[in-house]
C-alpha cells in the first residue's frame, strides 16, 4: 500500500511538472509576441535584442523664464517634473523650447537644474535648445553667449562644436521609427546652416525635427524680413547677438528646411501666441507640408501655470493638446493636423548612405578607433 501511494505521488508531481513547464513556454511566446526585434550594435558588431515599441508622444515644454525668477513660481515648474516623472512611460521624449531664464543669471540656471533637468533619470533627459534670454548681459541677446553651466549641457549624439551647447543632433525613437531632433541655434549663422544641411543631407531616409528657439510671429506667421505684411517685431533680427550675420525665419526655410524633404517638423517657442499653442505649415521643394509646432504660455497666469503641449505621433496625422500639469487635465487647444503618413521613415528612391561622424559632429572614416555615430547609432571600433 505504501508503495502505491509513493507511486500515485509521483506521477501527480510529474503531471504537475509537465503542465507548469508548458504554461511557462505560453506565458514566454505571448511576452515575446508584444515585442518587436530591433537591432542593436556593440563593440562595432550587430546583435539581435527585443524592446518594448516606443510611446508616440512627446511633451513640449514652453519658455520657463517666468517661473525662475520668482520663487512663487517654483511650483508650477515641480507640477511640469513631477507630472512627466510620474507618467515617463507614457512619452517618448520631453522637449523643452528655449527660455530656460529670463536673464542669463548662473542663480536662474541652478534654479532650472534643481525643479527640472535633474530630476530626469540618465538617458531620459530633455531635449533643449537656448532662447535670446539665455544669451548676452542680462538676457539681452546682445552678444552670442551664455551662462549654461557646464554640468547643464544637453545631452547629444554629435555637434557641430564639442564645447558648444547648440547646433546638435539626438536621436529619437518615436513609436517604430527612429527621427533626429536637430537643435538649431538661436538667431543661426550661416555657417550653423551649412552643418544642419550636410548632416541632414546624409542622413537622408531619416525623418528630422528641427528644434529652435524662434520660427513665427504673434499670427502664427513665419518671420520674414522681406515680407512687409508679416509682423516682424520678436524675430531672429531683432537681437544683434554680436555682430554676425542672423538668418531669420525664411531664411532657415530657404536655405536647410524647403530641399531637404526629411524635415518634417520645426518645433519652436519665444512668440506671444493668443492661443499660447500655434502649428502652421510651408511647402517643401516636392510640395509636402512642413509643420511649425509654437508651444509657448509664458503669458498666462503665473508664467505658464503648468501648462504643457502634448503631441502625439498617429499613423496618418498628428495631433497637439494642451494640457494642465497642476489640475492633471486636458486643456482648450486641440489640433490635429497632417494627411500623410507622420510615423513612417522617409521613403527615398536611392539607398541611405553609410555616414560616419566622430562625438563633435566632424565625418570620418570607419577605421577610426574609439566611439563614432554610423547611421545614427553609437558603435565602438575597434
Amino acid at each position: 500500500m505504501k508503495d502505491n501511494v509513493v507511486f500515485r505521488f509521483f506521477l501527480l508531481s510529474f503531471f504537475l511538472t509537465i503542465v507548469s513547464s508548458s504554461f511557462s513556454c505560453c506565458v514566454r511566446d505571448d511576452y515575446h509576441a508584444e515585442k518587436e526585434e530591433v537591432k542593436g550594435e556593440e563593440n562595432g558588431e550587430e546583435k539581435d535584442v527585443t524592446a518594448p515599441l516606443s510611446p508616440n508622444r512627446i511633451m513640449i515644454v514652453p519658455d520657463i523664464q517666468n517661473y525662475m525668477d520668482d520663487s512663487s513660481r517654483y511650483k508650477h515648474i515641480d507640477s511640469i517634473t513631477n507630472y512627466y516623472i510620474s507618467n515617463i512611460s507614457d512619452f517618448a521624449a520631453c522637449i523643452q523650447v528655449g527660455d530656460l531664464t529670463n536673464n542669463n543669471r548662473i542663480e536662474q540656471y541652478q534654479t532650472a537644474y534643481d525643479h527640472f533637468f535633474s530630476k530626469f533619470p540618465k538617458g531620459k533627459e530633455p531635449y533643449f535648445c537656448l532662447g535670446n534670454h539665455d544669451y548676452g548681459v542680462n538676457g539681452t541677446s546682445n552678444i552670442r553667449s551664455s551662462n549654461l553651466p557646464s554640468f547643464m549641457k544637453p545631452v547629444m549624439d554629435f555637434s557641430m562644436d564639442a564645447n558648444g551647447n547648440e547646433n546638435y543632433v539626438r536621436f529619437l525613437q518615436i513609436g517604430d521609427t527612429q527621427y533626429a531632433v536637430l537643435d538649431l541655434e538661436f538667431a543661426p549663422r550661416n555657417e550653423a546652416i551649412a552643418w544642419a544641411n550636410d548632416v541632414v543631407q546624409n542622413y537622408s531616409t531619416t525623418p528630422f525635427i528641427i528644434l529652435t528657439h524662434v520660427f513665427t510671429n504673434k499670427y502664427g506667421q513665419i518671420h520674414d524680413v522681406t515680407d512687409s505684411s508679416v509682423y516682424y517685431p520678436g524675430s531672429q533680427k531683432t537681437y544683434t547677438m554680436g555682430g554676425d550675420y542672423i538668418n531669420d525665419s525664411m531664411e532657415i526655410f530657404n536655405k536647410l528646411i524647403y530641399n531637404n524633404p526629411n524635415i518634417i517638423m520645426v518645433i519652436c517657442g519665444h512668440t506671444f501666441i493668443p492661443d499660447y499653442i500655434e502649428v502652421c505649415s510651408k511647402k517643401n521643394s516636392i510640395g509636402k507640408d512642413v509643420y511649425v509646432v509654437t508651444v509657448n504660455y509664458q503669458h498666462y497666469t503665473e508664467g505658464g501655470s503648468g501648462y504643457v503641449g502634448i503631441l502625439e505621433f498617429g499613423e496618418n496625422f498628428y495631433n497637439i493638446r494642451s494640457f494642465s500639469t497642476a489640475t492633471n487635465q486636458y486643456g482648450p487647444i486641440n489640433i490635429t493636423f497632417g494627411g500623410e503618413t507622420s510615423i513612417k521613415a522617409i521613403e527615398t528612391n536611392g539607398k541611405e548612405n553609410t555616414i560616419i561622424y566622430n562625438l563633435i559632429g566632424r565625418r570620418v572614416e570607419k577605421s577610426q578607433k574609439g566611439i563614432i555615430v554610423v547611421n545614427g547609432k553609437k558603435i565602438i571600433a575597434k
